[in-house]
């Protein structure tokens, strides 16, 4: 199944590009793909273990299914605040 990724700006200039399109087995999970993008988006290895993944306007967790056909954003934490 195919799963599209869109890339926070950050980790869209690591890449090069806005999106990905990346292909999984049926039943793969969120970490499956994050796994995925680690290995074969060297530059993206490092911000992986801080990365939140959200499709459907909700945050995904490790063990979450993806849909086939499923497009979900790639984003990095915000930091920051009022102390």
């Amino acid at each position: 199944m195919n799963v599209r990724v869109r890339l926070a700006a950050p980790l869209a200039q690591l890449v090069g590009m806005p999106r990905l399109t990346v292909d999984l087995p049926a039943g793969a999970t969120v970490g499956d793909l994050c796994a995925r993008l680690a290995r074969d988006q060297p530059a993206l290895a490092d911000g992986m273990p801080s990365a939140l993944v959200g499709g459907s306007g909700l945050h995904a967790l490790t063990d979450d299914p993806l849909p086939p056909n499923q497009e979900v954003a790639l984003l990095l934490p915000a930091a920051g605040g009022a102390q």
